[in-house]
């Protein structure tokens, strides 16, 4: 396996026996539970723990039969192998895979990393773009094509080394001076483990956080994960959506505004331009 290369893993349940057999598969079965050599442990399992869930009514597996389960997805790799890839279904663990993990050279230096960062976003921080690691700087998000107004945001790229490779974490965050914004890893989360999302800080809306996590070797930036959260007023407007596809950005429609939104787990993130939605500007007599 290469360093960003997503680990996906399909589960078979076979019914060896002469008679029918009846499978329960608890919520969130089945899982991956991975241990990298820097003493990270991802458990597929824990971003939604604690959330209400219904338990599937059993399943009936005739004899000779086959179900078909999964497959179970970690994104891309972020860590220095070997991985042990533990899979686990219906209270049953299975034996434990081990993985080694290649990498090609880094970029040259740091400045080279967050550059590459920069130009790998598909042009999402032409205007707000970061040149040191770490180091945030003002700007605006514009839409990939349309009408909606760009937003101010804040942006950072903090890069660093594993060894043979970079990690990158690039964070957006609106309003420029929105507070407090935490990244639960190793899941690339916006919100704690221990329940349904809630948004990062507690002001008023409008508020959006968005964060990227890349790999980067030699010749390659590698989206691994993103998750964001937007928070918006109900007044009426339509705001637009982009997402990421692996190569560029895609628009997915519009929806009203109003509430929050959230999502995690892809390469790439769910971005909702709430600057579309501002309340209407009362129309003056006379004009």
């Amino acid at each position: 396996m290469t360093v960003g290369d997503r680990i996906s893993v399909g589960f078979a349940l076979h019914n060896r026996s002469k008679s029918a057999a009846q499978v329960t598969l608890w919520p969130l079965d089945p899982y991956l539970v991975l241990r990298a050599a820097d003493g990270t442990v991802y458990d597929t399992r824990a971003p939604l723990m604690g959330w209400p869930m219904v338990t599937s009514a059993p399943i009936t597996i005739r004899p000779g039969a086959t179900l078909q389960a999964g497959p179970v997805v970690i994104p891309g790799v972020r860590w220095r192998g070997p991985l042990e890839i533990t899979p686990g279904c219906s209270g049953k663990t299975l034996p434990t895979l081990d993985v080694r993990v290649l990498a090609l050279a880094p970029p040259p230096d740091e400045s080279a990393a967050v550059a590459a960062v920069v130009a790998a976003t598909g042009h999402l921080l032409d205007h707000c773009a970061p040149q040191t690691s770490g180091a945030a700087v003002e700007g605006k998000i514009d839409p990939p094509s349309g009408t909606a107004p760009p937003m101010d945001a804040k942006c950072s790229v903090s890069v660093s080394s594993d060894g043979d490779f970079w990690v990158a974490q690039a964070l957006i965050v609106i309003p420029r001076d929105l507070p407090d914004v935490q990244i639960y890893q190793p899941y690339e989360t916006l919100w704690p483990l221990t329940g349904p999302p809630t948004p990062p800080t507690t002001p008023p809306p409008p508020q959006e956080v968005i964060a990227w996590e890349f790999v980067l070797t030699g010749i390659r930036v590698i989206p691994v994960a993103a998750a964001e959260v937007a928070v918006s007023d109900a007044t009426g407007q339509m705001a637009p959506f982009w997402g990421w596809d692996g190569t560029g950005w895609q628009s997915m429609g519009t929806g009203s505004c109003g509430g929050e939104g959230f999502g995690f787990g892809g390469p790439g993130p769910i971005i909702e331009f709430i600057s579309a939605c501002a309340y209407p500007q009362p129309v003056r007599p006379g004009h």
